[in-house]
């Protein structure tokens, strides 16, 4: 089964907490997320006077949340920018909510994706990045993708000084824009952000280096984070699993179809539509 973009939910807060709904998704398949689906979520505050402030999941909607290391970057303006993950193992049961930051603007990007390998969503390791004096963002180089089918997500937010109204033109050129936004109301500094990923999934191997994202305007006193995240399709599904004596492998099934034995995925109810096996 490929990978498949479910939907997203983004959202603004000129100052406090700022809240993205899983069950209320748009732009993708579906509109909620569902048993077995993966969630990222990148949170980019734009603050200044050197503040580098703590990013963290004040609820998590019935999802367990990893952290990537935060990124801060200080310049006239400041971002503090960070990635999280989740595996659904039962549908959410709320919104997913950040702690609430007063000092400046924030911008909260939660994606959803299905067709992911339970075992490692994650195919190689999520590189995260930051840098000043500007507002392109720029995702970094991801790290070789160890299988086929994997795909590409990129995130990138820009603190900017107080009333630059900067908005994102575009991501990373060749990838496909999910979502963008902004908020010009703080008297910090303002926030804008966008993320999107690589329709064309990557073959084993291939590295990609996605490169800045167009911005609006620009200035030296800017700031910005960005991150790459190389996601890792399911196994082609569709097995049962056999006792050989020692451990439990994946088989085949298969059916007589009047003439031969024919192999057949095997399907499983996951609550709202029949989905193959993950092994």
């Amino acid at each position: 089964m490929p990978i498949q973009f479910v939907g997203h939910s983004t959202a603004t807060i000129d100052g406090g907490a700022v809240s993205v709904n899983p069950r209320s998704l748009a732009g993708g398949i579906d509109t909620q997320m569902r048993a077995g689906d993966f969630a990222l979520l990148a949170v980019g505050n734009a603050t200044s006077n050197n503040q580098n402030n703590a990013l963290s999941i004040a609820s998590g909607g019935g999802l367990t949340w990893t952290a990537t290391t935060k990124v801060f970057q200080h310049d006239l303006a400041d971002m503090n920018f960070i990635v999280f993950r989740a595996l659904a193992a039962s549908a959410p049961t709320g919104n997913v909510t950040t702690n609430s930051i007063t000092n400046g603007a924030s911008i909260a990007m939660l994606t959803v994706w299905r067709g992911i390998d339970p075992a490692s969503p994650l195919d190689t390791a999520i590189q995260i990045t930051g840098a000043i004096n500007g507002a392109h963002s720029n995702p970094p180089a991801g790290l070789a993708a160890t299988k086929a089918g994997c795909v590409a997500v990129v995130f990138g937010a820009n603190a900017c000084v107080n009333n630059s109204a900067q908005t994102i033109t575009s991501v990373s050129s060749g990838y496909t824009l999910i979502s963008k936004g902004n908020n010009t109301a703080n008297i910090l500094a303002d926030v804008a952000g966008a993320c999107g990923y690589l329709a064309t999934p990557l073959t084993s191997g291939q590295v990609v280096d996605p490169g800045a994202y167009v911005s609006s305007k620009s200035t030296t006193s800017d700031a910005w984070g960005a991150a790459t995240v190389i996601l890792r399709p399911a196994p082609s599904g569709g097995n049962v699993k056999a006792w050989t004596g020692s451990a439990f492998v994946a088989k085949p099934v298969k059916v007589w179809s009047g003439s031969q034995w024919v192999a057949k995925p095997l399907k499983r109810w996951n609550g709202t539509a029949w989905v193959t096996t993950n092994y």
